[in-house]
C-alpha cells in the first residue's frame, strides 16, 4: 500500500476484505459527496488544459468526454493540443495532428540549414506581419 494513500473507495468486497485493514475502505455511497467534489475538480482541471474546442480529433464528441475516458485511463492525452500553435491575428487556430506535424517539420528541416541556428532549439516563434 503506498504511504500518501489514506482511503479507498470500492464496491469490490475482494478490495475491501484486503485492504480494510490497513486504510479507510469505503462504499461510494458512503463518501458520494466526496468523490463527486473531487471528480468535478480533477476533471474541471483536466478539461482546462484541452482546447475546448469540442474538435473530435481524439474520437470523443467533447472535451469532457475526452478527459473523463482520460481520468480512468481509456485513452491518451489530447492530440491537437500539442507543441506546435498557429494563431492568426491572435485568435488561435486548431490543427490536427497530421498538419501540426507537416508544419512542424518543414519549419524544423527549414530552420536546421541555417547557420548559426542551435541543433538544440527548444523553441521556435515565426512571426510574419502584413
Amino acid at each position: 500500500v503506498a504511504h500518501n494513500v489514506v482511503a479507498v473507495v470500492s464496491e469490490d468486497e475482494e478490495v475491501r476484505l484486503k485492504l480494510g485493514e490497513s486504510l479507510g475502505v469505503f462504499r461510494k455511497a458512503e463518501a458520494s459527496p466526496l468523490t463527486d467534489f473531487v471528480e468535478t475538480r480533477l476533471l474541471d482541471f483536466l478539461e482546462n488544459q484541452t482546447p475546448k474546442t469540442n474538435c473530435g480529433y481524439c474520437g470523443y464528441e467533447s472535451c469532457r468526454a475526452l478527459v473523463k475516458a482520460y481520468a480512468t485511463g481509456k485513452t491518451l492525452w489530447c492530440p491537437v493540443k500539442s507543441d506546435v500553435n498557429l494563431r492568426i491575428n491572435d485568435r488561435p487556430i486548431y490543427m490536427n495532428p497530421f498538419v501540426k506535424n507537416v508544419l512542424k517539420y518543414i519549419v524544423e528541416g527549414f530552420t536546421s540549414s541555417l547557420k548559426g541556428v542551435d541543433p538544440h532549439k527548444k523553441k521556435i516563434i515565426i512571426e510574419i506581419n502584413y
